[in-house]
């Protein structure tokens, strides 16, 4: 199983989709390496991507107020992927990280040619905004 596939599988978010789904899913996510202090996502500027932490610690903040801190199997700019709204805090390294990042348009993409996948991603996100309440 590739690390990407397995980083899924342990995600809250994405735990209950099937596996040919998320193999979809990893197929098009990209890995990227990061050092401690570098910003991630700005406050204000429009957002297209969302990121699961595989290794590290990032913080969400506004300024110096920080609004938390999240690890390793955390997701965080999900709600970009569906809507293009400015981004409501900054997300910053604490630590060297590794990320893996999907972009809204691959998405899109594979949402628009496989109605399994898209009804899986549905699920994941009707799970995450039902926990986030």
């Amino acid at each position: 199983m590739n690390e990407t596939l397995k980083l899924l599988k342990n995600t809250e978010m994405f735990s209950e989709m099937r596996e040919e789904v998320l193999r979809s899913l990893s197929d098009v996510m990209r890995r990227i390496q990061v050092e401690p202090g570098t910003r991630i996502i700005k406050k204000g500027s429009k957002g297209k991507s969302m990121f699961i932490i595989a290794e590290g610690t990032v913080k969400v903040h506004d300024g110096n107020h920080i609004h938390a801190r999240l690890n390793a199997g955390d997701v965080f700019g999900e709600y970009a992927l569906l809507d293009e709204e400015k981004r409501s805090a900054s997300v910053t390294t604490d630590t060297a990280s590794v990320l893996y990042k999907l972009e809204q348009d691959e998405l899109y993409e594979l949402m628009s040619s496989n109605a399994n996948f898209l009804k899986g991603v549905l699920r994941a996100f009707d799970q995450a905004l039902a926990g986030a309440q």
